[in-house]
């Protein structure tokens, strides 16, 4: 049980770094797990530990919650995290993102992301503060894209 800690611990922590398809995954756990019980002892217990690796890897992936799309107006559920700035009449606060409402249905759907809110300075934003945002998400500004 203890043999297999180590292998199941980082496939959790690989998924944290390198999203993989999850087709990919259950196709690589089922390949392993049909050579650990075909090979030899050496070779099934690498297969072994090649099937908990990905089994961490894909538990991981199938609690992620998807990112929204940049670049599509929607209707957001944000949770305020912290005011970063104000300046010339403008605040931007950090704020997670909670849901996304499905413009077809209507239904809230959860959504996982942090993002950086700016707004006039009449709309005060406060840590803590939930609200719904109608907007437009937009990638992130880095000093490479800046110009």
């Amino acid at each position: 049980m203890l043999r297999a800690l180590p292998p199941l611990t980082a496939g959790i922590l690989l998924a944290d770094h390198y999203v993989l398809p999850l087709w990919l995954l259950v196709g690589g756990f089922l390949v392993c797990g049909i050579l650990a019980l075909l090979a030899d002892d050496r070779g099934a217990n690498l297969a072994t530990l090649g099937a908990i690796l990905l089994f961490g890897m894909t538990v991981t992936e199938l609690g992620h919650t998807p990112a929204p799309p940049t670049g599509t107006p929607g209707e957001y559920e944000i949770v305020v995290r912290e005011r970063l700035s104000e300046r010339e009449g403008k605040t931007a606060s950090g704020a997670s993102l909670r849901a996304l409402r499905n413009s077809e249905t209507g239904e809230w759907l959860p959504a996982a992301g942090n993002l950086v809110v700016r707004c006039d300075s009449s709309t005060v934003l406060n840590p803590g503060d939930r609200a719904a945002a109608k907007s437009t998400l937009s990638p992130p500004v880095t000093a490479a894209t800046d110009g």
